[in-house]
């Protein structure tokens, strides 16, 4: 029955690219700051993990396989795919905009302020309007985006 072959993790895959960039252990050493003895151990893991060579071994350095090559050209895929996905998201953070009502209970502004400063410098491009009032409105009204009362009597 066919079982299919454990997956490398991502540094896995950067660490056979740098191998294969700089034709050796020592430039990928230099890359991840690990010794090259750990390069060297960490290279037989991941080719007994995927159960083939990934390098020809020369006196003048490392040569990617036909296996290598295809580890490779999916990591180069996998960084350039990323690195869409986060400026996607980068985009759609900065697409957070627009106006919030907020009704609070008058003796609440105090402890407010600072959440509101900080929400405001996290997204710049919202506005908000704080109303202040000494009693809860009545909700059916749709006064306001968000209602933050206090309840109850102060402990202490």
């Amino acid at each position: 029955m066919y079982k299919e072959p454990a997956a490398p993790n991502w540094d896995d895959l950067l660490l056979v690219r740098a191998i294969a960039d700089s034709r050796g252990m020592p430039g990928a050493a230099a890359e991840f700051r690990i010794s090259a003895s750990t390069v060297f151990r960490r290279l037989g893991q991941i080719e007994a993990l995927l159960g083939v060579a990934l390098f020809h071994r020369h006196r003048s350095g490392y040569e990617l396989t036909p296996a290598g090559a295809d580890i490779v050209a999916l990591a180069q895929r996998l960084e350039v795919d990323i690195a869409a996905s986060l400026r996607r998201v980068a985009e759609r953070q900065e697409l957070l905009a627009g106006e919030l009502s907020i009704v609070v209970d008058e003796t609440l502004p105090p402890l407010l302020v600072p959440s509101f400063a900080e929400f405001l410098r996290q997204f710049p491009d919202f506005c908000l309007h704080v109303t202040t009032v000494d009693r809860a409105p009545d909700l059916s009204a749709h006064d306001a985006t968000i209602m933050i009362f206090a309840n109850g009597e102060p402990s202490g």
